[in-house]
């Protein structure tokens, strides 16, 4: 910025009435004390060393979290229960997070959830959310920051970002009250399946537990998780029902089209799912007459916006139209 007085106001002397001048030299320094405070504030404003030490708690600032169902004080949980185990293998369990391997649980508490040992461990155990590759290929080379809030008696259980090889992991130290946690990593490539991972050692003995509040992953070198708002439960509910959608009463759908041997039902959705989801659970065609039919298999032939169609075939089926019944608790499953 650069300020200049013009020449005809130096001498102007109506500004100053009675036939008085403005001294030419007064009005250059004045012109010069000008131009020296707007360089100095365009140059504190160009610095971005952040001389005075401002932290980003006390900016307020709060970047976007690239995670799901980051909040848990008030998660979605269309699964509906409380207490998530494992006996084997890998399960969901909270919406887009899920348990992978035996010997720990998840349990629903109020305002937060609770990892706990309940049997030896040969190997680690994960607490994760897996991310989808578009996300990690617009971040390979940069710089993002893993956030965990959380409260533990254990120093044996850790958290990574994993972004391919070499990821290093962040150890909790125990701490009795709630505490924010933070590592920074460049994210290398994309040669893992990409994942924000909670990990319980092996070494961590039966019946210890960690308290997890909320988690954040961020794009920067600074960790904003304490600056933000409780997480926005029905934009959530949405974001997630791309992944799955759990019907939380039986639910009955008509025909739409019918031929000799195929039936085809198009089942509403409250958001278009991501691919072809797996049904899990129990599908029964019945008649106009509410007589169950037997014999037929199910495909689902395509995912249209906010609707998911399904083939019912059985040769010769002598149906004229029919109702597809989908069970309490069935989960239309596309997670990742």
């Amino acid at each position: 910025m650069d300020i200049n007085l013009p020449t005809d106001f130096q001498n102007d002397t109506s500004i100053m009435g009675g036939g008085r001048t403005v001294d030419a030299g007064w009005c250059n320094g004045v012109g010069a004390a000008a131009n020296a405070l707007a360089g100095a504030v365009a140059g504190h404003g160009a610095d971005r060393g952040n001389p005075h030490g401002v932290t980003a708690a006390q900016a307020g600032v709060s970047n976007v979290n690239l995670l799901h169902n980051w909040d848990f004080s008030n998660p979605v949980n269309q699964r509906g229960l409380t207490l998530y185990t494992v006996t084997g293998g890998t399960i969901y369990a909270i919406d887009r997070w899920r348990i992978s391997g035996a010997g720990i649980e998840v349990a629903l508490h109020d305002g937060f959830i609770r990892i706990k040992v309940v049997e030896p461990m040969v190997l680690s155990r994960f607490f994760e959310c897996l991310i989808e590759g578009s996300l990690i290929d617009a971040l390979i080379g940069r710089q993002i920051t893993a956030s965990v809030k959380y409260r533990t008696a254990q120093n044996a259980i850790f958290f990574q970002f994993r972004p391919g090889s070499g990821a290093s992991l962040g150890l909790l130290p125990a701490v009795s009250d709630w505490a924010v946690a933070h590592r920074v990593y460049t994210v290398a490539d994309a040669t893992y399946v990409n994942r924000f991972t909670l990990r319980i050692a092996e070494t961590t003995p039966v019946g210890e537990y960690i308290d997890i509040a909320a988690v954040k992953l961020e794009v920067g070198g600074v960790s904003t998780l304490a600056n933000d708002a409780p997480m926005d439960y029905g934009k959530e509910l949405a974001v997630c029902q791309r992944y799955q959608h759990v019907f939380p009463f039986d639910f009955d759908v008509r025909a739409c089209y019918v031929t000799t041997n195929t039936i085809i039902f198009w089942i509403p959705l409250p958001t278009s799912m991501r691919i072809y989801p797996q049904f899990i659970g129990v599908r029964t065609v019945y008649s106009m007459a509410r007589a169950a039919q037997s014999g037929f298999t199910f495909t689902t032939h395509q995912v249209r916006p906010n609707a998911v169609l399904v083939i019912a075939t059985k040769n010769g089926h002598g149906l004229p139209d029919a109702i597809l019944s989908l069970n309490n608790g069935m989960i239309l499953d596309a997670n990742l």
